[in-house]
């Protein structure tokens, strides 16, 4: 059976980073490739074997010191041997550092400045260079296209090299130099790039251009369309037809490569991939009929990424992580994007399982609404119930309690006394026995819920256990020290929850080990005691539209509801990287920077507008 793509990219994640941390930390401007190689291919350690392997170099350290040997030789027909090493490191470096770019992690700030300066050193050997678009005017125009104009001398790919090389200097464009891909008033370089796509895409389309890669020709109808040119969208029914299946360089074109074990099938599925879903959430208009036959494209495209292992080669990665992250954001659209940019409209509260809470995980917005139609509907009067709401930090644990607090109409209970935050020092039954008798004054009268309170941060480390307490006290509904005339409470709903293990899953397996240790006793106890259980997976953190309906909550909390808000706005959340975020602070900044223009359409100054236009409710 096929893995789940989310532990697919868990373990290529691992591995990337893996690689990046080998690399040396300090490389000096001075330093030549060679030294740098060195320790790496001569090197008997389980570092240097990674690096040769990420690198695709010979794993085998015989192999490896054999090359180092030839790449050290003073011999003038061996001389060309480190401009081809050179090129191979700089190609899969590039790509590599691409991909840590998009993984919303704190540990890539410190790598990916060490893998740059590795990718730098490779400079001055290069056979050659990515090329700017000014770099290609003398052959974009259309008198030099009809001559035959040669571009293959920018090109580090050999196939569609000429195809290959306009796209990385658009790209170039677009994320070295910040070029805007929406602004109307484009330059004469822009233009002329766009319109030599848009020529090379219509013959492919009639089958009058040979094509050696369909990834390129994916990447170059995205590109376009990314670009606001209307004219790529009306390709996009004719390229299903034309390049429906994956294509991959021949051998003799992957043979005149220097880095021809790249060229699979693997690497065209995640490429296309990627381009199909950029496609899918682009602000344009499709036919329900193409976009059908786009998301008919991707299990095909999805099988390989499922049924091979991940290269360790680090291109090979990288490519692998990047098309089943573009497969895991399609189906994370294909709920809430897809539909907004398609209707013009989207209500937050659809996305709400309680109070303001946004959620986009299915199966935390299916517990979630347990809870709430079970309380709703007076189930909890009469028990005493244990809720574990657990998860990484920053995933909303404490607003999702209050949440609940503030639809059964406990908010003022929950500021004033309900949360009891735990620290190693706390006394929780002096708190307890002090609070409960509170906690049944704040109840409405006619409530259907009973009590509530929030132990918070349960699973911090102490030197007594605050478990045997919470048990006593959903067995019993007394902890000791409560006052003698102090009926037992027959109604409770007891919240308890944390973050430092991570998960649900991670929380038990702890409690399992430490079931005879006196700092955790009896905390297996009451997690199975619980019996209902939020998990917050981190990877709430990088859902992308959950991004979108924190930031667009926070749009309607400072502006008016309803708010009309442009697709730039929707594009500029979904890529706000949360690794070093400070929770609602993030967006409530985020929102401070956006404008409305004199139709009351918000958008981000820093993104022209779009031709679309999503009315947001709450």
């Amino acid at each position: 059976m096929a893995k789940k793509p989310e532990l697919i990219i868990q373990s290529i994640e691992e591995y990337l980073a893996k690689v990046a941390k080998a690399i040396p930390q300090k490389i000096q401007e001075d330093v030549k490739l060679l030294e740098c190689l060195t320790p790496i291919l001569q090197g008997s350690d389980d570092q240097s074997e990674l690096l040769r392997r990420a690198l695709g170099f010979p794993s085998k350290i015989a192999l490896s010191r054999s090359l180092l040997k030839l790449l050290r030789s003073e011999e003038p027909s061996l001389s060309t041997l480190i401009r081809v090493c050179a090129q191979r490191i700089y190609q899969l470096l590039w790509r590599f550092k691409y991909t840590l770019k998009k993984i919303d992690e704190a540990w890539t700030d410190e790598e990916l400045p060490k893998v740059a300066a590795f990718s730098n050193l490779c400079q001055p050997y290069l056979m050659t260079q990515r090329p700017r678009l000014t770099d290609l005017q003398s052959v974009l125009s259309e008198s030099a296209r009809d001559s035959g104009a040669d571009m293959r001398r920018f090109s580090e790919s050999v196939a569609d090299p000429i195809l290959f090389a306009v796209l990385r200097a658009l790209e170039y464009e677009r994320e070295e130099l910040s070029i805007d891909n929406r602004n109307p008033n484009l330059g004469a370089n822009e233009r002329a790039a766009l319109n030599f796509l848009y020529q090379y895409l219509a013959e492919v389309c009639a089958d009058h251009n040979e094509v050696n890669d369909s990834s390129n020709v994916w990447w170059a109808l995205r590109l376009g369309i990314e670009w606001g040119d209307s004219r790529f969208g009306d390709l996009l029914g004719k390229m299903i037809i034309a390049l429906p299946q994956v294509k991959i360089p021949s051998l003799e074109t992957r043979a005149a490569s220097v880095v021809p074990e790249i060229y699979t099938p693997l690497r065209s599925s995640a490429y296309t991939l990627a381009s199909i879903e950029s496609i899918l959430e682009a602000p344009i208009k499709i036919s329900s009929e193409v976009q059908a036959q786009l998301e008919a494209m991707i299990p095909n495209m999805l099988q390989p990424l499922l049924d091979t292992p991940f290269s360790k080669n680090v291109y090979l990665a990288s490519v692998h992580y990047e098309g089943l992250r573009a497969f895991l954001d399609y189906t994370e659209n294909k709920e809430l994007l897809f539909p907004a940019v398609r209707s013009g409209k989207l209500s937050i509260s659809d996305f709400c399982p309680v109070g303001k809470f946004t959620c986009v995980d299915p199966e935390l917005k299916g517990d979630i609404a347990a809870l709430h139609m079970w309380l709703s509907k007076g189930k909890a009067n009469g028990k005493r119930s244990c809720v574990l709401v657990y998860g990484a930090s920053s995933t909303g644990k404490t607003f999702l309690v209050d949440q609940f607090f503030r639809h059964f109409e406990q908010g003022e209970w929950f500021k004033k006394g309900g949360r009891v935050v735990c620290s190693p020092d706390t006394d929780l039954k002096e708190i307890l026995s002090a609070r409960l008798a509170e906690a049944l004054e704040k109840i409405p009268a006619g409530s259907v819920a009973p009590a509530f309170i929030y132990i918070d941060e349960a699973d911090v480390e102490r030197r007594a256990s605050i478990f045997p307490v919470l048990l006593q006290l959903v067995e019993t509904g007394r902890v000791e020290g409560m006052p003698a005339e102090m009926k037992d409470l027959k109604d409770l709903v007891l919240f308890w929850g944390g973050g430092k293990h991570g998960s649900v899953e991670s929380l038990r397996l702890f409690l399992t080990e430490k079931q005879a240790s006196p700092d955790y006793e009896k905390g297996l106890d009451l997690f199975n005691r619980s019996s209902r259980k939020m998990n917050l997976p981190a990877t709430l953190l990088r859902n992308k539209n959950l991004k979108v309906l924190m930031g667009l909550s926070e749009i309607i909390n400072q502006n008016s509801n309803p708010s009309k808000v442009d697709t730039s706005v929707l594009k500029a959340l979904r890529e706000i990287p949360m690794a070093h975020a400070q929770g609602a602070r993030t967006f409530e900044t985020f929102v401070l920077g956006l404008t409305k223009d004199k139709d009351g359409v918000i958008f981000k100054p820093k993104l022209s507008r779009s031709d679309v236009t999503v009315e947001v409710t709450s």
